[in-house]
């Protein structure tokens, strides 16, 4: 028979296997993020201003690694940000009106973070 105190435990019970698996689950993604970099950057031009749109491509050196994003632009500010998995990367940084730019053999390591700084200048 179903009392009042049976649903109040079941209920407890059910809680507490639902807690346990979303506990679970989200330490291993904690985990799993952790064997990933921040890579981000801010881009300027001759002026220190910054340069939007421009195409950010990270080339990893290893090619087995594959990078999740298709592309990426830094923003108004010239802002832009790569979230990739540890080794060795080219970034390419290209937009039209400027020289094309790579910035070389960039370490990336495990949950660190990387701030690059660059300049693109003016083709014309």
């Amino acid at each position: 028979m179903l009392t009042r105190s049976n649903i109040f435990y079941f209920i407890i019970i059910i809680h507490l296997a639902i807690t346990a698996v979303l506990t679970q689950s989200i330490w291993s993604s904690l985990k799993s993020l952790n064997q990933y970099c921040v890579v981000k950057g801010v881009i300027t031009d001759e002026k220190a201003q910054p340069v939007n749109h421009v195409w950010v491509d990270p080339v990893p050196h290893n090619k087995a690694v594959r990078v999740r994003d298709l592309f990426n632009f830094s923003d108004d500010l010239g802002r832009w940000k790569w979230i990739l998995p540890p080794g060795k990367y080219d970034f390419k940084l290209k937009k039209a009106g400027y020289d094309s730019f790579t910035i070389k053999s960039v370490e990336v390591k495990p949950g660190k973070s990387i701030t690059l700084k660059n300049m693109l200048t003016s083709s014309q």
